[in-house]
């Protein structure tokens, strides 16, 4: 019988590769001269955004 946590491998690799790239580049790369402001507010709206259009009963909750 396999072992459980074989099917667990794969996944949490698939997280932990895109980690890994993004601490790399985050040392290769400097961060923008506007800052890093502008991008942390980006990225929180468009989490707000998209937290907000799951909960919404419409045409595209049936997909899921």
């Amino acid at each position: 019988m396999p072992s459980p946590a074989t099917h667990l491998r794969a996944p949490l690799l698939w997280l932990l590769l895109p980690l890994m790239a993004g601490l790399t580049a985050a040392k290769l790369w400097p961060p923008p001269v506007f800052g890093l402001l502008p991008l942390i507010l980006a990225a929180g709206g468009l989490a707000f955004a998209a937290g907000w259009r799951a909960l919404q009963d419409g045409r595209f909750s049936r997909l899921v």
